[in-house]
């Protein structure tokens, strides 16, 4: 391993005692997410399908910060491109979707960066076209 050194300000920082728990149920809170080895909820997954399969020439897909390797979501960049979609990677590496040809536009860097960069392009192109 390695060492890493935290601010001070960071232990300063009071943390509850307990973690909250839900008043109804008693159940701990979680992230309204898919979190690493948990299935993507069947019904959630259909409904992804189905949009990927309506997409055709002149859609664009975003692909912000994945490893386009846990399935079955990174198939839907694939399905996207087969539908006509462009295909827009948002990585600070390039993943196997560039490798395979899937990927139309890399954006190589942060989400947090490339994200706001890319937005804000889109709204000045739009505002330049009225």
């Amino acid at each position: 391993g390695h060492s890493m050194s935290i601010p001070s300000e960071a232990l300063r920082i009071p943390l509850p005692r307990t973690v909250p728990q839900c008043d109804k149920c008693s159940s701990f809170p979680r992230p309204d997410c898919v979190l690493f080895t948990e299935e993507l909820p069947h019904g959630d997954w259909v409904r992804a399908r189905e949009s990927f399969e309506r997409l055709s020439t002149g859609d664009v897909v975003l692909a912000i910060g994945t490893s386009a390797v846990v399935q079955p979501a990174a198939s839907l960049p694939m399905m996207a491109k087969r539908a006509g979609a462009k295909v827009v990677e948002v990585n600070p590496e390039e993943t196997a979707m560039m490798a395979a040809g899937v990927t139309d536009i890399l954006l190589q860097g942060p989400a947090g960066r490339m994200v706001p960069e890319l937005v804000s392009r889109v709204l000045e192109e739009r505002r330049l076209l009225g």
